[in-house]
């Protein structure tokens, strides 16, 4: 029996690609391979139950790029972690180490490397994180989701253009079940779909409240809050609002597969943030995006990658400080009249997307377990 550890953490745009893989592993070669997920917090524990995989928790520390206190106790948490680290890949003894990046990473990539044991890197972004940074010139292979990344790498180091693994989202159903799943009464509005990210996004939340009156007289919206927002946003829509925008409009804390299957299929135009995972998820659903990049994501990632894909004509890019209300509807309103520019937008998506990405990464995994050492 092979086994493989998988790490990375702790948001989703590190945990879902990892899913998305483990998946086709479990398809392509269960009977011969026990995964294991290494992750510094709890986050999607109760998913990896569902899945049938196996977690340990690990700590360690975030490497901030700016001044915290919170500095001063991390490479205490990360020598802690990669002490734990050591003893769990010697009890596991695992003939693999697929890193994702983010700080749940390190620890493992560096127990990893005391053992030997083989290390593959995922970079999502078009910007090497920094953990990858680290990792990379040991590496047996460097799997990249945008063409752009190879730059920032030296030569010698064996990449692979894969793209990023995303969850499927292809809806099989009938339009009006979906429809009466979101509980769609008009029929007739363009469907907006607002999506800001595992952790949502303020900005983004913040923008649709304002704008909701203007919005709901020529769209359907679906918004996907996050969790954590969600209580306070409930409240300011009640206390604003009362019940009188909720026809053309359904917000929740989170929106589970199932759901977003459907609100995918449904939309007209998706409106979300520039994670890599969300970029690559709307490639796949052929959707045309307006995309908000969180200003001062690490190595401002996020407007790097919206900026690529804008590169390829699948979405409009909108940032502060040019993100004005007005703008943002006028767009809006210029996009859902312009069908022969969505129509082009959908196609280039599609033609960006790399639905393959977890098929091929997995495939790559099982190549190089069969690797004699």
């Amino acid at each position: 029996m092979k086994k493989v550890i998988f790490a990375g953490g702790g948001t989703g745009g590190h945990f879902y690609p990892i899913v998305s893989i483990i998946r086709e592993l479990y398809k392509k070669n269960k009977s011969q391979t026990e995964i294991y997920f290494f992750g510094p917090d709890d986050y999607g524990q109760d998913f990896l139950k569902k899945e049938k995989i196996r977690f340990y928790k690990v700590l360690s520390g975030k490497l901030r790029r700016y001044f915290s206190l919170k500095n001063i106790i991390s490479p205490f948490l990360i020598l802690a972690g990669t002490i734990q680290t050591i003893y769990l890949l010697n009890k596991i003894k695992p003939q693999l180490v697929f890193l994702k990046g983010g700080y749940g990473s390190l620890p493992v990539g560096v127990a990893a490397l005391i053992y030997r044991i083989p290390i593959i890197l995922h970079e999502s972004d078009t910007e090497l994180g920094l953990i990858n940074k680290l990792f990379a010139r040991w590496a047996k292979l460097f799997l990249l989701s945008f063409p752009e990344t190879r730059k920032h790498l030296l030569e010698d180091v064996k990449t692979e253009l894969v793209g990023n693994p995303v969850r499927s989202f292809e809806y099989r159903g009938d339009i009006e079940e979906a429809r009466k799943s979101m509980e769609i009464i008009d029929q007739e509005k363009p469907i907006l779909l607002v999506l800001g990210g595992s952790q949502g996004s303020i900005e983004i939340n913040e923008l649709i409240f304002n704008l909701l009156e203007n919005l709901v007289k020529d769209f359907f919206i679906i918004h996907s809050v996050g969790i954590e927002n969600f209580e306070k946003f409930k409240t300011d829509i009640q206390t604003k609002y009362g019940k009188t925008i909720f026809q053309n409009y359904r917000y929740y804390p989170f929106v589970d597969e199932n759901l977003l299957a459907k609100a995918y299929f449904l939309a007209d135009i998706i409106i979300a943030r520039a994670g890599s995972g969300i970029i690559f998820e709307i490639a796949q659903t052929g959707k045309p995006a307006v995309l908000i990049p969180l200003i001062g994501s690490a190595a401002d990632h996020q407007r790097k990658n919206a900026y690529a894909y804008m590169a390829k004509g699948a979405c409009l890019v909108m940032e502060k400080p040019n993100l004005k209300r007005g703008l943002f509807l006028e767009t809006l309103h210029n996009l859902i009249i312009d069908k022969q520019k969505r129509d082009v937008m959908s196609a280039n998506a599609r033609s960006f997307a790399r639905s393959n990405a977890a098929k091929d990464i997995a495939q790559i995994i099982i190549r190089q377990l069969n690797v004699k050492r």
